[in-house]
């Protein structure tokens, strides 16, 4: 059965088992193979195919993680105080978007918290958000974008 699962830029599905075993289809969805084993020790419950099919972008431990698709490689992207989530590759492979923090209402005061999108290059060193190598995504006006939403859009 499966876990998760997401599709690649081609078509095919990605997916990781119960068991942690990564899997991807064949291109006529009549077949999968085995590509390797998930390294972490929690299983994801959201991951993104990088555009050429090569590498996962995943939250393990409330941070952005990046591995090569068969399970190697696994490393730490971002580091922050709070949590960041549905980690986006860019178009081009270079980076990844994510949302940081946690939408809803503080009980104390009343006031509402937003969720945030940022940036990092996908082959940065352990980044923290915020922090110089992640970018805050801002309106034209210099507002902080606030997500409402769960997926992060690339154009």
């Amino acid at each position: 059965p499966l876990w998760v699962h997401n599709f690649t830029r081609d078509g095919r599905i990605v997916y990781i088992t119960h068991d942690g075993s990564i899997y991807r289809t064949t291109r006529d969805f009549l077949s999968h193979e085995r590509l390797g084993e998930y390294p972490l020790a929690r299983l994801p419950n959201v991951f993104d195919v990088s555009p050429d099919g090569s590498q996962l972008a995943l939250v393990h431990e409330r941070h952005i993680w990046v591995m090569n698709l068969n399970g190697s490689g696994a490393r730490q992207l971002t580091d922050s105080l709070t949590n960041e989530s549905e980690p986006s590759w860019s178009p081009d492979g270079r980076y990844i978007g994510f949302i940081q923090g946690v939408f809803g209402t503080d009980l104390d005061t009343g006031t509402s918290t937003c969720r945030e999108a940022f940036i990092v290059s996908a082959s940065a060193a352990l980044t923290a958000v915020p922090g110089p190598g992640a970018t805050k995504i801002q309106t034209s006006g210099g507002v902080s974008l606030c997500s409402f939403s769960r997926f992060f859009v690339w154009r």
